[in-house]
């Protein structure tokens, strides 16, 4: 009986020993999904561009912009851009960007937003037209009228209110286009930019489940929780010999 006890003990121990880093990673991964949510781990982009490679995923790249003075504004995956510094982030696509007393003004379709020309947010905008298409200015003096187009025609922003308008259609208006980003600007903002789809929150997911290494992961995570299911029982096979041997010795 004692052979039988020392010879399961010492697989126990080897079988600890060969499953400890998997045990380790799902107790990890699985307090920090507990708590993923008030850490903002669901909306928190990723950056490692071999986690794409990992996935599958086709790096996205960015090549055009609006001009702002001697700065550029950029969008890529729902990410703005003055230059190759991060702004905030637009949901929706972007409409256009352009120099506004002092500031750069930056309009998605579903906010307007003002930044220093540091890139310092001051103010969020909204109720920008769901339906807006496309950014237009006129400049009338030290005056500029901002219009979109829309499903219905033509709105145009009120200062005073800080809401759109619509209107009739208006002549001359100077449609905003973009240009092609400089190449070393283009190449510095892909290399930084975020995964499109990936947040921190799914990453943790996959590899809680082995989902992140395909098949073979959810193999090798169900093997491990197999391999935690027999700890538990020599675990208590142990125990209770030991328990019976106590029993017996108090017994004598």
């Amino acid at each position: 009986m004692i052979q039988k006890m020392t010879w399961w003990l010492k697989w126990h121990r080897r079988l600890g020993l060969a499953v400890v880093i998997l045990i380790f990673m799902l107790t990890v991964s699985g307090i920090l999904i507990n708590h993923s949510q008030s850490l903002g781990w669901h909306h928190e982009p990723v950056y490692a561009h071999w986690l794409a490679r990992l996935y599958g995923i086709p790096p996205s790249r960015v090549s055009q912009g609006f001009p702002v003075g001697e700065a550029w504004v950029s969008e890529l995956n729902g990410t703005l851009y003055l230059d190759e510094s991060e702004l905030v982030r637009c949901d929706r696509p972007m409409l256009g960007a352009m120099q506004l007393k002092g500031w750069v003004a930056v309009v998605c379709a579903d906010s307007m937003w003002l930044f220093e020309l540091d890139g310092e947010l001051v103010e969020q905008i909204r109720g920008v037209p769901f339906d807006a298409r496309r950014m237009g200015v006129i400049h009338e003096g030290d005056l500029t009228n901002i219009f979109v187009t829309t499903a219905a025609g033509l709105a145009q922003f009120d200062e005073l209110s800080g809401s759109w308008i619509d209107q009739r259609p208006v002549p001359n208006i100077n449609w905003l286009q973009q240009a092609p980003l400089p190449e070393q600007l283009a190449d510095r903002i892909n290399s930084q930019a975020p995964i499109a789809g990936l947040t921190r929150e799914r990453v943790l997911l996959d590899l809680h489940s082995g989902r992140i290494l395909g098949k073979v992961g959810v193999w090798i995570v169900d093997a491990a929780a197999v391999a935690m299911l027999i700890l538990a029982c020599s675990g208590l096979f142990a125990w209770f010999g030991r328990y019976r041997r106590r029993g017996k010795r108090n017994i004598t």
